[in-house]
């Protein structure tokens, strides 16, 4: 598993901040919410971020100190 802090597992850019359980890419793309792992996401308003682990896809606090995915064109 990832050290303490979860800082192992990465941020992967979707989110569903603007509108609650309506998830898209950091760039306004559709997310299909179909690859979050069984029973998720589940955070409700709390938890508006996609990170994977792994199980999967879960959702978790901004807040979280997790590493991240980047996009390179």
């Amino acid at each position: 598993g990832p050290p303490a802090g979860m800082g192992g597992y990465p941020w992967i850019g979707a989110t569903d901040e603007d509108r609650e359980d309506e998830w898209t890419w950091i760039n306004g793309a559709s997310f299909d919410r179909n690859l979050f792992r069984d029973g998720k996401p589940d955070g409700g308003r709390g938890q508006n971020h996609a990170f994977l682990e792994t199980r999967g896809l879960d959702d978790h606090p901004a807040n979280a100190r997790l590493a991240y995915l980047c996009e390179w064109e």
